[in-house]
């Protein structure tokens, strides 16, 4: 029987079926009057959930088509949330050798590559090349619902209030795409936009937990953050997704890579909107969604598609690598953290991405797709962690030597890069030498360094050298290329001045340097680092492009 649009007002107080005649079978078989009388109940958010969003995200809020227009089949709200969807392409980065890099530390400036230069030499693009990572470009069709789609008409419980924010969500989502996933990929660009054109956040209670955090972090970029009640309209889109995410039924059962990716998303806006312990929680759950999903196991990739692969690989070898970052930069960062611990210190190599997969995923375009900075934070493996927080030999004795220290070195410095667009470069660069520096600190606390030893990296001078190749690499850069990566890179430029200036503040300190020509010239360099360095940590916003 088909499902008529309106219930006679007997069939709706008993809450039975109705054929929708006059008189129904019911009311003919019961022998009462059947009318059609009653209104119907108002859908909707009440008033005060209207007002507030009208406050929040301005008088536009309630402006868009109701949940009962698109429920009726009409395509009135069609141009409503995507119309703004960003348009460009995206290419993934190439692991092949990058000559410029090493030509940028020596004090050249990069070359831009134009979409018109005939070379095809590994070189900094712009956003404008054909080889960016830029946002996408997706057919009109893709933006429209579908009339198909297989999410019936069965509305979540707060579709109501997403609806009424729509226009400002597609903006947020443009915002995202085009500043954010470029450089942090842990989502399917081209599905996320698909999905969101179908109108699949006002079905899909964890989807539009997913779109909602994505929102709430682009209220933090730069041009966003400057916006007039931005901080609230980020804490209310926050509270919204984490509404939604929390009273999934399927989080704690059956998690899929919706969950995980809106928890690592999420905990980067929780972090800038309620603090270090928010944060700390969604990462955390995020490391036990992985493992209830089980994603350390190979075989379960054998189920995903092609594009969810990739979004699996992606996730995992961000929560492993990030987790590296966060143990030595956070602290710095956040201040006095008496009681944080490493995440890998609690998980181990669970997550690490070459114990879950095969050999064929290990040579995958979807690896060839992570960022360069991030494939360098896998030489971070937990013991060289523990060896430059100084929290080493508390469970298995310390093996860190000279040959294990220039083993880290080498490591390092054989990693290679693609195509970068300038942010990027900054990251990759910048980020390698710091690294430099944290193991060289490694080799003070374990009395590692020597006073003639064959491998510059051992002497007591060497942040000196590394300074001057950070001046050299900030100067070789595009403007704004160095803030786009936000306070975390402000520490760690910090990190590297304060290695230079225990060298230069010794009693004797070394005569010469290299690649410094003396020890007031050291002195510029450092003052030059700072300049950039200091104005990035008292930011409120993250790295973005």
């Amino acid at each position: 029987m088909s499902v008529v649009s309106k219930a006679c007002d007997a069939c709706r107080v008993r809450r039975t079926k109705c054929d929708g005649h006059q008189p129904c079978l019911k009311c003919k078989t019961s022998d009462i009057g059947c009318t059609y009388a009653l209104s119907r109940k108002k859908r909707g958010p009440r008033g005060k959930t209207v007002t507030m969003l009208q406050e929040v995200f301005g008088s536009g809020a309630g402006a868009t088509a109701s949940v009962s227009t698109v429920e009726a089949g009409t395509d009135s709200n069609a141009e409503a949330g995507p119309s703004h969807v960003p348009t460009a392409t995206i290419s993934p980065i190439s692991s092949s050798s990058d000559p410029w890099l090493s030509a940028l530390e020596h004090g050249n400036s990069l070359q831009l590559v134009t979409s018109n230069s005939p070379r095809s030499s590994l070189q900094l693009v712009t956003s404008h090349s054909p080889l960016s990572l830029a946002p996408f470009a997706l057919p009109p069709a893709v933006l429209s619902p579908s009339p198909d789609h297989p999410f019936g008409h069965a509305f979540h419980a707060r579709a109501h209030i997403i609806e009424l924010m729509e226009a400002r969500i597609s903006s947020l989502l443009h915002a995202f795409f085009s500043h954010m996933h470029t450089i942090w990929p842990v989502v399917d660009g081209i599905s996320v936009l698909k999905r969101f054109g179908h109108k699949e956040h006002l079905y899909n209670e964890s989807f539009a937990a997913l779109v909602l955090s994505m929102c709430s972090l682009a209220l933090f970029l730069p041009f966003e953050a400057a916006k007039a009640g931005s901080s609230r309209q980020a804490d209310t889109l926050v509270r919204e997704a984490l509404a939604l995410h929390s009273s999934n039924p399927e989080l704690g059962i059956r998690p899929n890579l919706d969950h995980i990716s809106t928890s690592l998303i999420m905990s980067s806006a929780l972090r800038l909107t309620h603090g270090f312990n928010a944060w700390y929680l969604r990462r955390r759950e995020a490391y036990a969604l992985v493992e209830l999903l089980n994603l350390s196991n190979p075989r379960v990739y054998d189920r995903f598609t092609e594009a969810e692969k990739s979004t699996a690989i992606q996730l995992i070898w961000h929560l492993s690598s990030g987790d590296r970052s966060n143990a030595l930069i956070l602290p710095k960062l956040e201040g006095s953290l008496p009681h944080f611990r490493p995440l890998i210190a609690i998980r181990g190599k669970v997550t690490h991405l070459l114990s879950i997969m095969s050999a064929e995923w290990a040579s995958s375009t979807a690896v060839a797709q992570i960022e360069p900075t991030t494939r360098v934070f896998e030489i971070l493996d937990q013991g060289l962690v523990e060896c430059i927080r100084g929290a080493c030999g508390e469970v298995e004795p310390c093996t860190f030597d000279a040959d294990a220290a220039m083993e880290y070195h080498r490591t390092l410095d054989a990693v290679t890069s693609g195509h970068l667009s300038p942010v990027q470069a900054a990251d990759f660069l910048l980020t390698r030498l710091w690294l430099h520096a944290e193991i060289w600190r490694a080799c003070t606390s374990h009395s590692v360094l020597q006073f003639e030893p064959e491998h510059r990296e051992l002497r007591i001078e060497y942040p000196v050298e590394v300074l001057g190749r950070t001046v050299r690499v900030i100067n070789g850069l595009p403007p704004g290329a160095v803030s786009g990566n936000g306070p975390a890179m402000g520490q760690k430029l910090k990190n590297i001045v304060a290695a230079a200036q225990a060298v230069l503040a010794l009693p004797n300190p070394p005569a010469s340097f290299q690649g410094v020509s003396s020890h007031d010239e050291a002195m510029e360099m450092v003052a030059r680092v700072l300049e950039v360095a200091s104005p990035l940590t008292s930011l409120r916003w993250i790295r973005w492009e």
